[in-house]
């Protein structure tokens, strides 16, 4: 096999600019520059708003945006968006108690299920249950990632009316990424709450379990002991609290997303991020994703301010350029002292994955946010109407 080398890095700049190019990630917004990403590694700056998608011919595969929080109340995890072979998708599960006609109130649970064809990792981001397992108990609420291996049998039974779940399911293991020289980054392992056993005696029942083999559900009746005295080994399935996850950040320059990672695949090929409240030293850089990328928003996100809220997602596909909206990309430091760097308070969990995704019928409906890739020619077009005011 033939040796390679990496090409060496290289630069240019244009000579009326010179001195306000900082390739060290320190240029900021109100200096008049927009930075932006050649491919993935390379760094570029624009003298005005990057370009913008003027129009998509494919309904399934362009930028979109869904209200994941007005999905109706359902039983089993309902699919978003899978992949092209159906080994990875974006789910969610909604559970809402439900009122009798008597006026009595009828909790909700989630059917029993084993999903064979992979492990999956939920974040939760309504709602307090107990997460029966065939390990044991789990107890999860708002804010909580919930990690379920491949072959583990669970029921979700809720504590509070409304129970809503964002998750992604993966072919391998997600594991833990290793931060080097971080050990605590982006967690410490005992920080995971495992299973409790039970104290009572296994119950001999009849149960129906709901089981994913080969991309078809089938039904399971088992007739045996509902309980467990012990268990050794890993994996296992846990619950992390997103306030034990670390957020890196630094006010001196932009922090590759990379460090936000907190579940992995071991070859990379899936990433679960979590963006937590932190300091920042300018938005996100427009860019071309590598990878496909969907993004849950648990609080609010300054760079969809106006577009998306808490409780919906975004998904931006391989290969499309895109970046905070315009109107909402003016808001670094102002200067380049640590001491005025922004904090922000949001909260927003990142699925991203080699292979290519297409959202489903539950995703184009009713949930759609109309018109999401065309925001930023709208806001390229209110640019313009400024610029043209300014020049009179």
């Amino acid at each position: 096999m033939a040796r390679v080398e990496k090409y060496i890095d290289r630069e240019a700049v244009r000579p009326d600019y010179k001195g306000r190019v900082k390739f060290d990630g320190a240029s900021r917004p109100d200096e008049g520059l927009f930075a932006d990403k050649l491919g993935f590694g390379m760094q570029g700056f624009c003298a005005s708003p990057p370009a913008v998608m003027k129009d998509v011919l494919s309904r399934s595969q362009r930028p979109m945006a869904i209200r994941v929080k007005d999905l109706p109340s359902w039983t089993m995890p309902v699919t978003l968006f899978l992949s092209r072979d159906h080994a990875v998708r974006i789910k969610a599960l909604c559970l809402y108690w439900e009122v009798t006609p008597g006026g009595t109130t009828r909790i909700v649970d989630s059917k029993r299920m084993v999903n064979a064809d992979g492990d999956e990792v939920w974040y939760v981001h309504y709602g307090a249950f107990l997460c029966e397992t065939s390990f044991g108990i789990l107890r999860a609420g708002r804010g909580d990632y919930l990690y379920i291996p491949r072959l583990t049998e669970y029921c979700i039974r809720p504590m509070l009316e409304h129970t809503l779940m964002i998750g992604i399911e993966s072919p391998q293991p997600l594991l833990k990424p290793v931060h080097d020289g971080l050990p605590d980054v982006p967690y410490n392992q005992l920080d995971l709450k495992v299973p409790e056993l039970s104290s009572a005696e296994p119950l001999y029942q009849e149960r129906e379990v709901m089981l994913k083999r080969n991309d078809e559900w089938k039904t399971v009746v088992y007739n045996g002991p509902v309980g467990r005295i012990a268990y050794r080994g890993s994996p296992y399935p846990f619950v992390l609290c997103t306030d034990l996850i670390h957020a890196v950040s630094t006010p001196t320059m932009h922090t590759d997303p990379s460090i936000f990672a907190t579940f992995a695949t071991a070859d990379g090929s899936i990433v679960v991020s979590t963006f937590k409240p932190r300091w920042i030293h300018s938005p996100p850089y427009y860019h071309m994703n590598e990878w496909d990328e969907f993004l849950f928003y648990a609080k609010p996100y300054r760079p969809r301010a106006g577009l998306v809220g808490a409780g919906d997602a975004t998904f931006h596909p391989q290969g499309f350029y895109h970046g905070p909206q315009e109107m909402n990309v003016r808001f670094g430091n102002g200067e380049s002292r640590p001491q005025d760097a922004l904090w922000v308070d949001e909260l927003a969990i990142m699925f991203e994955t080699r292979a290519l995704l297409d959202p489903t019928d539950a995703a184009l409906s009713k949930i759609e946010i109309p018109d999401y890739w065309r925001s930023w020619q709208k806001a390229w077009d209110a640019h313009k109407e400024v610029m043209a005011m300014m020049k009179k």
